[in-house]
């Protein structure tokens, strides 16, 4: 009996034991499942919310980078500070053809203005940087400062022009005609309105008593007001007056009359023969070309003249795009039929 008895209470034992052990891993495990799913729902918060913050740093940085370059596009210069700046209240002049004024200095901001050649202006300063501040139509622009200039515009009554007319030529290569006796280099105080050439012939209405000083070629000069063809118009211009010239510019044909012909000619000469550059004969300054025996020439023009007492029949040629005098020789032209 007391063998069962014994038997029966280490089952109960056990039996507490098992029991107690159970309750304690179950308690274990419902104390670790919520930490763990807290844990979890932290760090997720934790995450999102430090993502949330990233994208809301990268959409600011985005937003501010946005606005930042909105704003470069519309000002991508900084304004000059204002202790460079330097007060004038002068009048200036515009040297440029048309001149752009903005309300900001900066070219690369939209033109709000446009000041045309030679129009008084009152500047109110400027900055080392090369901008000038205007007062234009009571509102006030920024200019290029070499555009403009403190010197007042060029008139005739200002040279003093001398009058009488005279036929006058070129005696230089393409030099530049202005609209007002005076220039400044790289923005021309007064606009190019033509080209004389060498031996053009041009009407001369007066010559300048004032001097002007020309900084290209270190000198004074004088300007001779012309009027001149140009395009098959008749406009009154300005150049210097040292690129003209009341010599008659020598005469390629010599005054001989051509008339138009459609003669051939073919070279016979033993060796060579010299094709010129103007009707005169026997002068060496006049050589052209040289053309071998059995050459063929088409004559477009024919014309007599007298030379020491005899008739001489000249013909123009055309050759490589260029004009020469045939001196008719039978010994060493012949006139193909």
């Amino acid at each position: 009996m007391n063998k069962i008895l014994r038997i029966s209470i280490v089952v109960v034992i056990c039996l507490i034991v098992v029991l107690g052990i159970a309750l304690l891993v179950g308690q274990c495990n419902g104390e670790d499942n919520p930490g763990a799913s807290s844990t979890t729902s932290s760090t997720t918060s934790s995450t999102t919310s430090s993502t949330s913050s990233t994208s809301s740093t990268t959409s600011s940085t985005q937003s501010t980078t946005s606005s930042s370059s909105s704003s470069n596009q519309n000002n991508p210069n900084p304004d000059p500070t204002p202790d460079n700046f330097v007060e004038t209240n002068d009048k200036v002049y515009v040297i440029a053809h048309s001149l752009k004024a903005y309300l900001q200095p900066n070219e690369n901001s939209e033109a709000s203005a446009w000041v045309q050649r030679d129009e008084e202006i009152n500047r109110l300063g400027y900055y080392p940087n090369g901008w000038s501040l205007i007062s234009y139509n009571n509102v006030e622009y920024y200019v290029a400062t070499n555009a403009i200039t403190t010197q007042k515009p060029f008139t005739d009554a200002d040279f003093e022009f001398s009058a009488g007319e005279e036929i006058v030529y070129g005696q230089i290569k393409n030099a530049l005609i202005f609209s007002k006796p005076s220039h400044i280099e790289e923005y021309q105080y007064s606009e190019r309105i033509g080209t004389l050439f060498i031996d053009q012939k041009v009407t001369r209405l007066g010559v300048s008593k004032v001097e002007y000083y020309d900084v290209e070629n270190n000198k004074f000069i004088k300007f001779a007001k012309i009027q001149f063809e140009y395009n098959g118009e008749s406009k009154i211009g300005y150049v210097n007056n040292e690129y003209l010239t009341t010599e008659v510019p020598f005469d390629p044909d010599n005054g001989v009359a051509f008339e138009e012909t459609s003669v051939t000619l073919k070279i016979i000469a033993e060796t060579s023969f010299t094709l010129r550059t103007s009707a005169v004969y026997p002068s060496s300054d006049n050589y052209g070309k040289y053309v071998g025996n059995g050459t063929i020439l088409q004559a477009t023009h024919v014309g007599t003249t007298e030379i020491e007492g005899e008739t001489v029949t000249w013909y123009k040629v055309v050759l490589d795009e260029k004009t020469y005098y045939v001196y008719f020789n039978t010994s060493y032209v012949q006139i193909q039929e």
